[in-house]
């Protein structure tokens, strides 16, 4: 069984229900799990050294972008390092995203390359679940925001294919890539059918 991995994907495509049914599953089974979500969990000390409460607007900025993509980096890497022998750790969200906002920021090009080796350092094995731009603009238009870097059709386009080519790139850590909607007419069938596709490659093998 696999003790950590993280889920990735394109915004719309199942993560936070996905990673609640994984962790419902490992419950079940008297396993114990933690979910960490390191984007969410820097935003106070980003805040407090930057001024900044999201990591998409800090990643525009030239004195900020720096500081967050080391606080991301440090947040995850203390996340795996503290993890006890007998937990399952999950990401929501880690090196795919992290390496996304790297590249998307205002660092210069030969200080984004120095920055990928030490995300590459934390690719641990991934889930990732996509849906087509067109899905996510359907399902989530009502949250989109430039403060998370999906403020319009424009950027949700890049943003998938950014993300969808970062994959195939690193595809070597990847445990499962699953086109999450539509999978079923039935949504609970949908979600069933995904755990159980994505049960195979983490707790069955």
């Amino acid at each position: 069984m696999i003790k950590i991995f993280c889920v990735e994907g394109t915004k719309g495509a199942g993560k936070t229900t996905t990673i609640q049914n994984l962790r419902n599953f490992f419950e079940t089974k008297k396993l114990s799990v933690v979910v960490k979500a390191p984007f969410y969990d820097v935003r106070p000390e980003l805040k407090k050294l930057t001024g900044f409460e999201n990591t998409y607007p800090a990643s525009l900025d030239p004195i900020a972008a720096p500081l967050c993509n080391d606080l991301l980096i440090k947040q995850i890497t203390s996340d795996i390092n503290n993890k006890k022998a007998d937990e399952i750790l999950i990401f929501d969200r880690g090196w795919l995203t992290g390496l996304t906002t790297l590249l998307g920021s205002v660092l210069p090009a030969e200080q984004k390359q120095k920055e990928m080796k030490r995300w590459e350092s934390l690719m641990l094995p991934t889930i990732f679940l996509y849906t087509k731009p067109d899905n996510t603009l359907s399902v989530r238009k009502n949250e989109l925001s430039f403060n998370v870097g999906l403020k319009d059709k424009k950027m949700v386009e890049h943003d998938f294919i950014l993300r969808y080519n970062l994959i195939q790139k690193y595809k070597n850590c990847v445990l499962s890539q699953v086109e999450t909607f539509p999978l079923a007419d039935d949504k609970e069938i949908q979600q069933k059918i995904l755990q159980n596709k994505l049960l195979e490659k983490v707790f069955y093998r």
